[in-house]
């Protein structure tokens, strides 16, 4: 899908395509910034989507398994061992989830500087954190 994206909007060149389970495709990789729309809606909420969005994104993009946290608690995991020292990793999550995960983040101690961030409908939408 994201491939398809990028060719119609004629920017598939500058863009590197890389498919895999979560840091499978990326090891020996390190980045100064991630920055992740990962799946965050629990399974029960899935049916529940409107169907201008359910209808149109594959499951996969959207089921974030049980709690809704499957692959942010992944990327929280292990994003430090692909992140250089003052780096940043940014995930985008329901509002409801944001205090979860700064927590989660919190406790790991790899992060600094851990804030939320507002969408344009003044919701909190995103969690920043940097790398200690």
């Amino acid at each position: 899908v994201a491939k398809r994206n990028a060719e119609a909007h004629k920017v598939s060149d500058k863009i590197t395509f890389l498919q895999g389970d979560l840091w499978g495709p990326l090891q020996n990789l390190r980045f100064d910034l991630i920055l992740s729309n990962p799946p965050y809606v629990s399974t029960s909420e899935y049916t529940d989507l409107p169907p201008e969005v359910r209808d149109h994104e594959p499951k996969i993009a959207l089921d974030g398994r049980e709690d809704g946290l499957h692959c942010i608690k992944e990327i929280i995991k292990f994003a430090p061992g692909f992140i250089d020292s003052g780096g940043w990793l940014m995930i985008e999550m329901a509002p409801i989830q944001t205090g979860t995960v700064m927590t989660m983040m919190d406790r790991m101690n790899a992060y600094t500087g851990i804030k939320r961030v507002k969408d344009y409908s003044r919701s909190y939408r995103v969690v920043v954190a940097q790398m200690a």
